[in-house]
């Protein structure tokens, strides 16, 4: 039994759709028509162990006399049970009942024939049995794949991407998308598809990561979701294709991604942008930065570094080099930037260097330009400055987002693109309990309170306050 039940009495007692009179119910059954098992009862009953599911397998002899004495027990209950206002649950109770009485039946089988062979087994509880196939190639030529991942929290969002990259699509070209993800809902699915439904040249399909994730331990790190590793999947969910795109769901795109696509990287892993904001800190923005290239990730040249939302992939080469196994056992060692590091680390000297507006992150919380940026190397700058005036792909990496915050950088492009979306008044809403939550923690952080007053106030802001928020306050 569970820590908040005493016995398996207590247990039913306590089942929230079920009536603690049907057990009481059953006992006095047994007590009248089977009192050669009321002993058998009470110890079953209020003892701490029973076998639920009535999953079993038995001689069929011992099959038929079971039956036999809990079928006729059943009987005589729902002859005298009232059910006739039961819950959809609640009318399952003969079921209920029968996963106890077969304890009861067990009990006193084996006390009367202590010989009898008898093996537990643990149960095993399946989820998600749908079969999921590798993702085939959904048109014949033009096509162009792109790979986004995101949870069920992170669809707004990622709609607000997928709105940007349908308006900037060519009618000339074909654009298989596939969302990575593990627990989105029926509901947004449904939704997100009704947003591609009158356009021929647009798939989108839903691949579930979590099979292939179950043996891994991923961590989410800040403003970084798990999430963020399933692009190391894409060699095994879409083997058929040589070169994939990816994107992340954090951005806006400003130019039809077929052009970034048929860039060609015959020979290369990869192709990325050069990491405007990592070259700042090893070239003096972050002085731990230098050695954490150097020693950590290994890097000949560490000024080589790239930013990974937005990858195209040589997957041809990628599997090439490592098998998915190999990928992922990677991913679990604890990098700073997770499996952007990994990325750099294996990938060194095939990386083929893309024009920086592809990836060109913004100025997050008004000062990435200044105290980072601005000490990279002076044609980074230029190139970053280039690509700032005029953006192919807008990423809002960092953990300041425009929706949590009109003022950010670029937060009108986003939020133009918001307003098409069938998701606009949920990203209102979230950005309006963004500035509740820092209003209220700004006050919790300002007033005078002290001694136990204080220490409740501070716990009443940690639990009402999200972490990701709490950051955002702290530093500003």
């Amino acid at each position: 039994m569970p820590p908040y039940a005493k016995s398996v009495l207590e247990q039913y007692y306590k089942a929230p759709r079920l009536h603690a009179e049907d057990i009481d119910l059953i006992q006095e059954i047994i007590e009248e028509i089977s009192p050669e098992y009321a002993g058998a009862a009470k110890r079953v009953l209020n003892g701490r162990v029973t076998s639920f599911c009535n999953m079993y397998i038995l001689k069929k002899k011992i099959f038929f006399e079971y039956c036999e004495w809990v079928f006729a027990i059943l009987g005589e209950f729902c002859k005298r049970a009232d059910m006739s206002h039961y819950s959809t649950e609640a009318l399952r109770t003969p079921g209920h009942l029968s996963e106890r009485l077969f304890g009861v039946y067990l009990t006193k089988k084996m006390s009367e024939e202590p010989d009898l062979k008898l093996k537990e087994l643990q149960s095993v509880y399946f989820l998600d049995t749908e079969k999921q196939d590798e993702l085939e190639p959904v048109f014949d030529d033009k096509a162009v794949p792109i790979v986004f991942a995101a949870n069920n929290n992170f669809v707004p969002v990622f709609s607000v991407c997928l709105k940007s990259l349908i308006d900037r699509s060519s009618n000339d070209r074909n654009y298989d998308i596939v969302l990575i993800q593990s627990d989105i809902s029926k509901e947004n699915k449904q939704v997100l598809l009704d947003m591609i439904a009158d356009r021929k040249n647009f798939s989108l399909r839903f691949y579930d990561a979590s099979r292939l994730l179950e043996d891994y331990e991923l961590e989410a790190k800040e403003h970084i979701s798990v999430e963020t590793y399933y692009r190391f999947l894409i060699q095994s969910a879409m083997p058929k294709y040589k070169k994939v795109l990816y994107i992340d769901c954090d951005t806006i795109i400003k130019r039809d991604v077929a052009e970034l696509f048929d860039t060609n990287i015959d020979g290369y892993m990869l192709g990325a942008v050069r990491d405007a904001d990592f070259l700042g800190q090893i070239n003096g923005a972050n002085a731990e930065s230098m050695p954490y290239a150097k020693e950590d990730l290994e890097m000949d040249d560490p000024y080589a570094y790239f930013q990974a939302g937005v990858i195209l992939f040589n997957e041809d080469e990628m599997r090439k080099a490592y098998s998915l196994k190999e990928w992922l056992d990677f991913a679990t060692e604890p990098y700073r930037y997770s499996d952007q590091d990994v990325l750099n680390k294996y990938c060194q000297g095939r990386v083929k260097y893309l024009d920086m507006a592809w990836n060109m992150i913004f100025d997050c919380n008004h000062d990435r330009i200044e105290k980072v940026i601005s000490f990279a190397p002076d044609d980074v700058q230029k190139e970053y400055k280039k690509a700032h005036d005029n953006p192919y792909i807008i990423h809002f990496a960092g953990f300041m987002k425009p929706w949590y915050s009109t003022t950010e950088e670029f937060a009108n492009e986003f939020w133009l693109t918001a307003r098409s979306t069938p998701y606009y008044e949920q990203l209102l809403e979230r950005m309006c309990n963004a500035r509740t939550y820092s209003e209220i923690g700004l006050l919790c952080r300002n007033l005078s309170f002290k001694g136990k007053t204080r220490n409740r106030i501070s716990r009443l802001y940690r639990r009402v306050v999200p972490g990701p928020i709490r950051k955002i306050i702290h530093k500003n």
